[in-house]
């Protein structure tokens, strides 16, 4: 069990980036979270939302409310739902004032209350913050309490908080996640169904997850009954076929440039509506400059003519977002990049824009690879940000279904 501690959480204003971390950590490790909570800055609430917690888990994990100010509550309430006092801890109040002295601050009376520690509870250090946190074995649950910021959480939990975890958590599960591109997410569990209709307790297994990344397929069992499924894992990779691009935290763009590595060959993009979202999601790859060299953003049709050669003729008599233009993209900068590979993309991101015949949302991918070209179009559906990332993945799909 977790609980986010915080009324910027509630109010939408603060993204619950401790949940996101903590709960892809313990997935990997077979120890998923298996119940979420999320509440405001308020005594009362908080110590109802903990109380449930310990009632339903084993291990719950708080994060959040151990600063300064007078709304972080969560030693207070812990003292009064555990019945245990607080106490200075000496040692901790010793580095929180080192902490200080390095800055050249004067430490605020508040900033003392960080030093309060449960009785009973171990010391959790904070190399980051100041605020410490805490493992308190009460009865027959393990609570940890975690420091809110995401800077001050992450190193801590997986130094301190992941490997006791580990050490507690009888029961592992193994997941393995199966990721598709083009296909619906309807279409996927209809197909699972059909497959695995004499294997009702597999069926119950699997989870599916739509997003702008795709549809994705989640087995989720008991490690000692994984070996036993093995056979219908490779059933399942083998129904997806072609729409399958990868498995747990694999993204297109990795795939794509370990495929471009394995072939030997070098790619050059030209992106219209996606204004250089293909380049940034390449060069988050370590190491892609031994593929990927050149990315160039023509968004304007001069820049469509002076920089990558598309004709003026094309595009005004079939427009920026048609098959001729985005061919002549894919080549022009194929040449200009001097690479084997030529991809671009251009389309109508929206929200304005869209016609009867080009409606927002249709996009035009193409390829060249000196010798053929060929170019796809796509209808995505969703805000502008949604249809960009969306296309990006198109290109990178079809780039990749070139490659395999």
């Amino acid at each position: 069990m977790t609980i986010a501690t915080g009324t910027e959480l509630m109010l939408g204003s603060t993204r619950d980036e401790d949940f996101v971390f903590m709960a892809s950590r313990l997935a990997e490790k077979g120890c998923p979270i298996y119940r979420h909570y999320v509440v405001g800055d308020d005594l009362k609430s908080l110590k109802t939302v903990f109380s449930e917690a310990l009632f339903h888990g084993d291990i719950v994990i708080l994060s959040g409310g151990l600063g300064p100010t007078t709304d972080d509550l969560t030693r207070a309430m812990a003292s009064e739902v555990l019945n245990r006092s607080l106490k200075i801890n000496h040692q901790v109040l010793q580095a929180i004032e080192e902490k200080f002295r390095l800055r050249h601050l004067e430490l605020p009376e508040c900033s003392r209350e960080q030093a309060l520690i449960l009785e009973g509870a171990e010391v959790i250090p904070n190399f980051v913050g100041t605020a410490p946190g805490m493992y308190l074995k009460d009865q027959d649950k393990d609570i940890f309490f975690l420091p809110g910021p995401p800077y001050e959480l992450k190193p801590m939990f997986d130094k301190n908080v992941l490997p006791k975890i580990l050490s507690i958590c009888q029961t592992r599960m193994k997941s393995f996640t199966v990721k598709t591109f083009g296909v619906l997410e309807s279409s996927v569990q209809t197909w699972m169904s059909e497959l695995f209709k004499s294997e009702p307790a597999f069926l119950k297994s699997l989870g599916y997850t739509s997003s702008p990344e795709g549809v994705s397929v989640r087995v989720l069992e008991g490690e000692d009954r994984w070996k036993e499924i093995q056979l219908l894992v490779e059933k399942l990779k083998k129904r997806l076929g072609p729409w399958t691009y990868g498995q747990d935290q694999e993204t297109l763009p990795r795939v794509v440039a370990k495929l471009l590595r394995e072939e030997k060959k070098t790619l050059a993009i030209a992106e219209s509506c996606t204004g250089g979202l293909m380049a940034e999601r390449l060069t988050q790859i370590p190491g892609i400059s031994e593929v990927f060299k050149l990315g160039v953003v023509t968004y304007s049709n001069d820049a469509k003519m002076n920089l990558i050669g598309v004709s003026k003729e094309n595009l005004e008599r079939w427009g920026a977002v048609s098959e001729a233009v985005v061919l002549e993209m894919a080549q022009g900068v194929r040449e200009k990049g001097y690479t084997d590979l030529g991809l671009s993309i251009t389309g109508v991101a929206g929200p304005d824009g869209g016609t009867s015949e080009k409606p927002v949302g249709l996009v035009w991918i193409g390829m060249s690879d000196g010798v053929k070209s060929f170019a796809q179009s796509y209808q995505f559906f969703g805000d502008r940000p949604t249809i960009q990332f969306k296309a990006s993945q198109a290109a990178f799909d079809l780039l990749r279904r070139s490659l395999a």
